[in-house]
């Protein structure tokens, strides 16, 4: 298949499109984008759900302006292993469009078969693990009780009563969703992970991953790190929060924070936007010296941070990298997360910043306590802020060019064909009562079997 002689074309695949700011996914691949157009052209493949109409996919470009919109029938269910219309439309644009490469940022709302689409037309592909979906749907991993569940390090044996009682998927569907993954994982000629825990992590989940078709990259920060400023060890201790107030970034525990710190002399600045669970009258009650900056640009926290002494992370997920601790480092910010996923691997207690069980918040409260007893010892931590404790889009930018520049230098291997189905396949084994209240009372009475 013959490849654009220019600039080899690079199909992102996503599970939403820039313009919807669902998430870091699509700052992730903006940047990229950006620093790597002069020698790639990318184009983007991912549901509409910004323009078009439910169940739509769209095939975009930021730099030509072009939008070609798609609708596979049947819809595009969670739990299709694959699905033909979806195929038939992901392949038609790799040979249409004579792509180069595949970058599947996400796979969420699409489906674990597209690999092995590519590696039929000898398009080399890689595969950004941005969070947990490989691993389960509730890409979170937080189990009906609203904690993280243990997967990474129990295994999988519990899953089936958990998302029985999540999304009502009978006994099997889990171990049927692994080994779908697991052959998308198979059919990817390279895997790329935010840190060397979170690829641990996952190699425990699916033993048969090779580290060898692994590589390590830091998610880019779009700071510069700068040297750290001292900050004034007298006033109030100015707290910044830069991921807004909401349940997986530890909502709860900040609320019983704000709570029993309310009379301490502390300001807390939410950068972000609020879930509706916590509206900001009930907070300000909690804690009058609560500030909601909301919605908020890259120049703004950049002018606020001179002030900020500290920035909370407390998030009850094993998040896989967390840009917003980056910036946070970059702006000379000290830290305080949670002790949990990347978070947990990246904060050294003591050394770059001070850490916490997930869901504490007389542990936050004691640090807090702390520091307002010595402030000097916090700006000697400070002052020890080094670069390196983030990744700037420059420099992943230019580790993924050395990377896309291999795969295409490979030779291309002789086409894996599998077996087409005429209708969409389903990983899941069925569903149970759709009221989670049923499916517990069937559970009770030791109906899932």
């Amino acid at each position: 298949m013959s490849r654009n002689p220019v600039r080899p074309r690079i199909l992102c695949v996503g599970h939403g499109t820039i313009e919807s700011n669902s998430g870091g996914v699509e700052v992730y691949q903006r940047l990229i984008a950006e620093r790597l157009g002069g020698e790639f052209e990318f184009l983007f493949f991912a549901p509409d759900l910004n323009q078009g109409e439910p169940g739509s996919y769209v095939l975009y470009s930021l730099e030509t302006g072009l939008r070609e919109s798609f609708m596979p029938e049947p819809r595009v269910l969670p739990e299709h292993e694959s699905h033909p219309g979806l195929e038939q439309i992901f392949k038609s644009i790799l040979i249409r469009y004579e792509i180069s490469l595949v970058h599947f940022h996400h796979l969420l709302r699409q489906v674990p078969s597209l690999p092995r689409i590519a590696q039929d037309c000898s398009v080399p592909t890689l595969l950004s693990i941005h969070d947990f979906y490989t691993v389960c749907d509730e890409y979170n991993l937080l189990n009906p009780e609203g904690r993280y569940c243990g997967v990474l390090e129990r295994g999988t044996a519990e899953c089936d009563s958990c998302l029985y009682v999540l999304r009502g998927y009978r006994k099997g569907s889990q171990e049927r969703r692994i080994s779908a993954f697991l052959k998308a994982m198979d059919a990817t000629d390279r895997i790329l992970f935010n840190t060397a825990g979170i690829r641990d992590s996952i190699k425990s989940v699916f033993p048969g991953l090779p580290l060898g078709k692994t590589s390590v990259i830091g998610a880019p920060s779009g700071t510069r790190f700068s040297t750290p400023v001292s900050r004034p060890e007298s006033g109030p201790l100015r707290i910044l929060i830069p991921n807004g107030l909401s349940r997986l970034k530890g909502g709860e525990v900040l609320c019983e924070l704000l709570g029993s710190t309310r009379d301490l002399p502390l300001e807390y600045h939410f950068f972000g936007n609020t879930d509706r669970a916590y509206p900001e009258e009930r907070i300000r009650k909690l804690n009058p010296s609560v500030v909601f900056h909301g919605h908020y640009t890259r120049a703004e926290l950049e002018a606020f941070a001179p002030s900020a002494h500290l920035s909370l992370h407390a998030s009850i997920w094993p998040e896989t990298y967390c840009i917003s601790l980056s910036e946070m480092w970059d702006l000379g910010i000290v830290p305080v997360g949670t002790r949990i996923g990347a978070l947990g691997e990246r904060i050294h207690d003591g050394e770059n910043g001070f850490s916490v069980e997930p869901g504490d918040a007389p542990a936050l409260k004691a640090v807090l306590l702390r520091i307002l007893g010595n402030r000097p010892a916090l700006e000697r931590l400070r002052s020890r802020l080094r670069p390196g404790l983030s990744t700037h889009a420059d420099e992943c930018a230019e580790a993924l060019k050395v990377i896309y520049s291999g795969l295409l230098e490979c030779k291309a291997s002789a086409p894996v064909t599998h077996q087409d189905s005429a209708k969409p396949v389903l990983w899941s084994t069925g569903r149970g009562p759709k009221s989670r209240t049923l499916r517990r009372w069937f559970k009770r009475l030791t109906l899932f079997s």
